[in-house]
Protein backbone atom coordinates (compact mmCIF):
# COMPACT_ATOMS: atom_id res chain seq x y z
CA UNK A 1 0.00 0.00 0.00
CA UNK A 2 1.41 3.35 -0.98
CA UNK A 3 0.11 6.31 1.02
CA UNK A 4 0.63 9.37 -1.14
CA UNK A 5 0.10 13.11 -0.75
CA UNK A 6 -3.68 12.91 -0.92
CA UNK A 7 -3.80 11.06 2.40
CA UNK A 8 -0.85 12.95 3.80
CA UNK A 9 -2.68 16.24 3.53
CA UNK A 10 -5.45 15.37 6.01
CA UNK A 11 -5.36 16.66 9.57
CA UNK A 12 -3.89 14.73 12.51
CA UNK A 13 -7.12 13.15 13.83
CA UNK A 14 -7.85 11.76 10.35
CA UNK A 15 -4.28 10.44 10.03
CA UNK A 16 -4.64 8.69 13.39
CA UNK A 17 -8.00 7.25 12.40
CA UNK A 18 -6.63 6.00 9.08
CA UNK A 19 -3.65 4.39 10.82
CA UNK A 20 -6.09 2.70 13.20
CA UNK A 21 -8.18 1.37 10.31
CA UNK A 22 -5.08 0.05 8.54
CA UNK A 23 -3.87 -1.62 11.75
CA UNK A 24 -7.22 -3.34 12.19
CA UNK A 25 -7.37 -4.49 8.57
CA UNK A 26 -3.75 -5.67 8.61
CA UNK A 27 -4.75 -8.37 11.10
CA UNK A 28 -6.69 -10.04 8.29
CA UNK A 29 -3.52 -10.56 6.23
CA UNK A 30 -0.23 -12.34 6.76
CA UNK A 31 1.76 -9.22 5.82
CA UNK A 32 0.81 -5.61 5.30
CA UNK A 33 3.46 -3.33 3.86
CA UNK A 34 2.85 0.40 3.98
CA UNK A 35 5.20 2.84 2.33
CA UNK A 36 5.06 6.61 2.43
CA UNK A 37 7.34 9.62 2.35
CA UNK A 38 5.09 11.55 4.74
CA UNK A 39 7.16 12.25 7.84
CA UNK A 40 4.42 12.15 10.54
CA UNK A 41 3.48 8.61 9.43
CA UNK A 42 7.11 7.56 9.62
CA UNK A 43 7.49 9.00 13.10
CA UNK A 44 4.32 7.33 14.39
CA UNK A 45 5.51 3.93 13.25
CA UNK A 46 9.21 4.40 13.91
CA UNK A 47 9.06 5.70 17.45
CA UNK A 48 6.21 3.52 18.63
CA UNK A 49 3.40 6.02 18.83
CA UNK A 50 1.00 3.28 17.79
CA UNK A 51 -0.79 1.42 20.55
CA UNK A 52 -0.77 -2.23 19.53
CA UNK A 53 2.94 -2.76 18.81
CA UNK A 54 2.14 -5.02 15.85
CA UNK A 55 4.28 -2.99 13.51
CA UNK A 56 7.88 -3.50 12.48
CA UNK A 57 9.47 -0.36 11.10
CA UNK A 58 12.18 -0.76 8.48
CA UNK A 59 13.79 2.25 6.83
CA UNK A 60 15.41 1.43 3.53
CA UNK A 61 18.61 3.01 2.34
CA UNK A 62 20.66 2.86 -0.83
CA UNK A 63 20.35 0.13 -3.46
CA UNK A 64 23.09 -1.19 -5.70
CA UNK A 65 23.49 -4.06 -8.15
CA UNK A 66 26.19 -5.69 -6.04
CA UNK A 67 24.71 -5.26 -2.55
CA UNK A 68 21.01 -5.03 -3.27
CA UNK A 69 18.73 -3.06 -0.97
CA UNK A 70 20.36 -1.80 2.22
CA UNK A 71 18.67 -1.14 5.51
CA UNK A 72 19.24 2.37 6.89
CA UNK A 73 19.76 3.25 10.54
CA UNK A 74 17.29 5.86 11.66
CA UNK A 75 18.17 8.61 14.06
CA UNK A 76 15.75 10.37 16.34
CA UNK A 77 15.53 14.07 15.56
CA UNK A 78 17.12 14.91 18.92
CA UNK A 79 20.12 12.70 18.00
CA UNK A 80 20.34 14.34 14.60
CA UNK A 81 20.30 17.77 16.28
CA UNK A 82 23.02 16.74 18.74
CA UNK A 83 25.21 15.59 15.83
CA UNK A 84 24.70 18.91 14.05
CA UNK A 85 25.60 20.89 17.16
CA UNK A 86 28.84 18.88 17.65
CA UNK A 87 30.20 20.11 14.33
CA UNK A 88 32.88 22.80 14.50
CA UNK A 89 31.70 25.35 13.72
CA UNK A 90 28.03 24.35 14.07
CA UNK A 91 25.75 25.20 11.17
CA UNK A 92 22.85 27.14 12.73
CA UNK A 93 20.73 26.87 9.60
CA UNK A 94 20.99 23.05 9.53
CA UNK A 95 20.32 22.84 13.27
Amino acid sequence: MVIDDVLASVDEPHVDRLIGILSEEARNFRHCIITTHYRPWKEKYQWGWLKDGQCQFVELGAWSKTSGLQKARSLAEVERLADLLKQTPPDPQAA
